[in-house]
This record gives C-alpha cells, structure tokens and sequence, in this order.
C-alpha cells in the first residue's frame, strides 16, 4: 500500500511540476513580449535618443503605471541608467546599479526589497 501511494505522490508531483512548467515558461514569454511592445514605442524611441538622463527619468514616469509593471528600468546602448521607476519605494536606483552591474546577459533576476524582477 506505501508503495502505491508513493508512487502516486511521485506521478502527481511530475504532473504538477510539468503544469507549472508551462505556466513559467507562458509568464516569461509574455514578460518578454511586454517588453518588446514598450521598448518598440515611438515616443520611448524619440526620449531615448535624447540620451539624456534628467529627460528620459521624467519623460517615462508614465510608462510604469500604464505598464502595470512593478520596474522600469531604462538604460542606453553603453549600459548607463537613463531612467529608474519602481512601485515599491524600498528599492533604491544605487542598489539596482549594483545588481545590474553583475548581471552577465540579456535577462537576470533579484529579489531586492518587495520586488522580484527578472
């Protein structure tokens, strides 16, 4: 009897880790696709070739809310900050620096105060 229930627990557990698989895969697919819809934006083109700092901060404030993102983080072709906006004030533009600057390809994740980004 233990061992039929074991491996009805094994069985379930492959099922349910395979679902949530999917499920992971679908959310990051969708994140990637968000991002592409908002970096293709002309009027997020046009602040971003002003490459200036002050300019792109205030310009795309608006973006996080209209996103319903958590972050937004913009930065240039060199890697500079341009534009930092999060929801959650425990996350500070220096400690995001700091992360970003590890980071070693085109997509990481943090657990950095009340958000998780990726």
């Amino acid at each position: 009897m233990r061992s039929h229930v074991r491996e009805d627990l094994v069985s379930t557990l492959r099922a349910e880790s395979a679902v949530y698989n999917e499920i992971e895969k679908a959310r990051h697919e969708q994140a990637r696709q968000s991002a592409l819809m908002i970096a293709d934006q002309p009027s997020l083109k046009a602040l971003m070739s002003t490459n200036d700092r002050l300019t792109v901060e205030d310009g795309s404030e608006s973006i996080l809310r209209s996103s319903h993102s958590d972050l937004l983080i913009l930065e240039n072709v060199s890697g500079n900050l341009l534009a930092f906006h999060s929801a959650s004030n425990d996350l500070p533009a220096s400690a995001l620096t700091q992360l970003m600057k590890g980071s070693s390809g085109e997509e990481d994740w943090w657990f950095a105060g009340d958000i998780f980004t990726t």
